[in-house]
């Protein structure tokens, strides 16, 4: 097998199974339910199967060791919405109070919604 993108199927004692890879991975990715394989009764939906999953896999958040990394939950969401509108919108900060320390002068600042 070449070092590159692939998907298949494979016959096997039970029915089809279908394969997908990488080419950073060593051997190919065996769909499964668990921790049996996946059967097929033919082999055209066992391929059918096997690029679905190579697609998903390419259309994931891939980072550069070819992990998924996870998608971000809705706190995450909403705070790279606010920052964006913050720092991408022009966003005004209001001075809400001023309080000397030590010498310096530290500013409290409000940002309004």
């Amino acid at each position: 097998m070449t070092n590159k993108y692939a998907s298949g199927a494979q016959l096997s004692p039970q029915g089809w199974i279908a394969w997908y890879r990488d080419p950073v991975w060593s051997e190919n990715r065996v769909l499964r339910d668990g921790k049996y394989d996946i059967i097929f009764s033919n082999q055209q939906e066992a391929k059918d199967a096997g690029h679905d999953a190579l697609m998903n896999h390419l259309n994931g958040n891939m980072t550069a060791d070819t992990n998924v990394a996870p998608r971000p939950t809705s706190k995450e969401m909403k705070f790279a919405a606010a920052t964006k509108k913050l720092f991408l919108g022009g966003g005004k900060s209001v001075i809400v109070e001023r309080k000397p320390s030590k010498g310096k002068e530290i500013s409290v600042e409000r940002i309004p919604a």
